[in-house]
């Protein structure tokens, strides 16, 4: 079982066990609250919780996340204008935005430096005697000029609730965590930590739910607002990944159609294309818009159930890809231009390996021919030496059986001859044939790759209505 001291720690870092806490008090059933303390995997007593929310407020183990929240100066008069913020995501200090290099001395002060001083303060928690209510936090220490110089008292206390919960999820430079949005909508942490040692020691407390609730109804009501004024990064359209990612899809479904015979259907094949290259470019784009309103709203996703927040982002986000897709989509529709284009590249460019392949086959076709051809000549040249041998020995014989057994020979191999001459002529025939069949492919080939440029300078003519970084 996790102890009291790391649900103090889990709760100021925004684990989802804020969330857990904040529904139970919201539901205003006592029964989700002892579920909570006996359920959720930390050892929780009202003795040991108390115990640990007094060593994080103060002194050597002074964690600086309990000051969740936004104050404002008291003194000195210059800074009355300003507001310092406390930031339990990453345990920064941020003077208005700006970011403060701040750490906790070993006493729990909390020190840094900015504009010329050196700022130390300590920061003080107080509850009310009767109900255990957190009053505001507040702070005051000092601060004093480099190289000696004159010292100001420094003082403030905790705003609230905040009033602009919205500028600030919109324009702060880091993103605001859960725990900081419950402390300024209202509720803060070392109140939630008080309400669950009540609850422990048997009292009830209908305003930590009435409290709650209201911090639910803002961190809703701030996410339909901000999520609607958001203005994701601009998708980077003329990155060349993202061209040659769609144009493969293209690609492909054009490939597909050509494998399963319906390339001969022109109209058929476009708008499969079409269909192909809209539903990649709205998915890469409806992905990366929702990566991106979900981190941001993060904060606030983690306050309110999945439903709740998904439906109020949904809308915003599906603004947010129109706007960006604009009319890049005429651009790949059917009978667009570039669509066409892109489609009629690939087309060619798969006519045109295809008669190259086909070329290959005549070629080998006809060297198998021409080889076959050297085969017959190169035997009939040989029958025809032996001929003449022969026909030699036969005008020097005397014997007149043997000459006429010559005679016999000879005549064998003339029909032999004959025979290898028609072969010959034969397999040169069908040589020259195959030959014609491949310089007919090849042909085909130059003109389909032919086609096939020049459909790509027409796509490239016609990019920059899908790819341009602003409307057109």
């Amino acid at each position: 079982m996790k102890t009291s001291k790391q649900y103090i720690i889990d709760i100021t870092h925004s684990k989802p066990i804020l969330r857990d806490t904040l529904q139970a008090f919201a539901s205003g059933k006592s029964s989700d609250l002892d579920d909570l303390v006996s359920k959720s995997g930390y050892s929780i007593t009202g003795k040991d919780l108390k115990a640990a929310q007094n060593a994080a407020e103060s002194g050597s183990h002074f964690n600086i996340a309990v000051a969740s929240g936004l104050y404002r100066f008291n003194e000195p008069q210059d800074l009355k204008d300003h507001q310092l913020m406390v930031n339990p995501a990453n345990g920064r200090i941020y003077i208005d935005d700006k970011a403060q290099r701040n750490h906790t001395t070993s006493s729990g002060d909390v020190t840094w430096t900015d504009d010329g001083y050196t700022y130390t303060i300590t920061f003080s928690f107080d509850y009310d005697d009767e109900d255990g209510t957190a009053k505001p936090i507040t702070f005051s220490g000092t601060r004093e000029k480099f190289k000696g110089g004159d010292q100001d008292t420094v003082t403030g206390e905790q705003i609230v609730k905040g009033t602009d919960l919205v500028t600030r999820l919109l324009n702060h430079p880091v993103t605001l965590s859960t725990a900081f949005i419950c402390t300024f909508s209202g509720v803060t942490l070392g109140g939630v930590f008080g309400w669950i040692v009540r609850h422990c020691g048997g009292e009830e407390d209908e305003t930590a739910t009435i409290r709650v609730r209201e911090v639910l109804e803002l961190a809703t009501h701030a996410m339909q607002t901000a999520s609607r004024r958001y203005e994701p990064e601009p998708i980077h359209y003329n990155q060349p990944s993202m061209r040659a990612d769609l144009e493969r899809e293209i690609q492909r479904s054009v490939n597909h159609d050509v494998q399963n015979g319906a390339d001969k259907q022109v109209d058929v094949v476009h708008a499969h294309a079409s269909n192909a290259a809209i539903q990649y470019l709205e998915g890469r784009v409806r992905g990366t818009i929702k990566a991106e309103y979900q981190q941001q709203f993060q904060s606030l996703s983690e306050l309110l159930h999945k439903d709740e927040y998904e439906s109020l982002l949904s809308d915003a986000e599906e603004m947010a890809v129109e706007r960006s897709l604009a009319d890049r989509m005429k651009a790949l529709q059917p009978q667009a231009d570039y669509l066409r284009s892109v489609a009629s590249n690939e087309y060619h460019i798969i006519q045109e390996r295809k008669a190259r392949e086909r070329a290959q086959v005549y070629q080998d076709a006809m060297s198998a021919k021409n080889q076959e051809l050297q085969e017959i000549n190169t035997e009939k040249e040989n029958k025809e030496r032996a001929r003449k041998e022969l026909a030699d020995q036969k005008e020097a014989e005397t014997d007149a059986a043997h000459k006429a057994q010559l005679e016999a020979v000879i005549r064998n191999l003339d029909v032999e001859i004959a025979q290898l001459e028609r072969k010959a002529k034969e397999k040169q025939h069908e040589a020259a044939e195959e030959e014609r069949k491949r310089d007919r492919e090849v042909s085909d080939a130059d003109r389909e790759k032919k086609d096939a440029d020049d459909a790509k300078r027409e796509s490239d003519n016609h990019a920059d209505r899908v790819y341009h970084e602003g409307k057109k």
